[in-house]
């Protein structure tokens, strides 16, 4: 799956992606109100898992819809987003999740964060924010 790459060698600075995410925090689901594909996703990845299954929302953002979905579902659901604001905001949308800022690379096997092991993983447009090269790499770590 991979290209021979790996974190350390392609270790990207998301700073810029981080703080663009911060800025439009706020707003966010206001300017991304059409969410109706991603609500079904989530009700077959529902439908997919046990009771009391534990739910990883990679690139959770403001936690709307998916971690709010999965966490109505009761599951444990941990959420990790780039931007701090994101994070914050989700905190407060969807209290009953654990959300950590984190970058996807912090994830990694022998990375600095383990976050344990998870039943199932959701992943809306976060993996579309990565650099190429990066991707296999990603889909190894989840």
């Amino acid at each position: 799956m991979s290209n021979g790459a790996d974190y350390e060698s392609i270790r990207f600075d998301r700073s810029g992606q981080a703080e663009a995410f911060d800025a439009i925090g706020d707003r966010y689901d206001e300017a991304f109100p059409h969410k109706e594909g991603q609500l079904s996703a989530g009700e077959w990845l529902i439908d997919s898992l046990s009771a009391g299954s534990r739910v990883l929302d990679l690139g959770c953002g403001t936690g709307v819809p998916t971690t709010r979905q999965m966490t109505d579902a009761g599951f444990e659901v941990v959420g990790v987003d780039l931007s701090r604001r994101m994070v914050q905001l989700a905190r407060e949308y969807v209290p009953a999740a654990t959300f950590h800022q984190l970058d996807i690379a912090d994830l990694r096997p022998g990375g600095p964060h383990d976050l344990g092991r998870f039943d199932a993983v959701a992943a809306f447009f976060s993996l579309l924010m990565l650099p190429r090269v990066e991707i296999p790499l990603a889909l190894q770590t989840v």
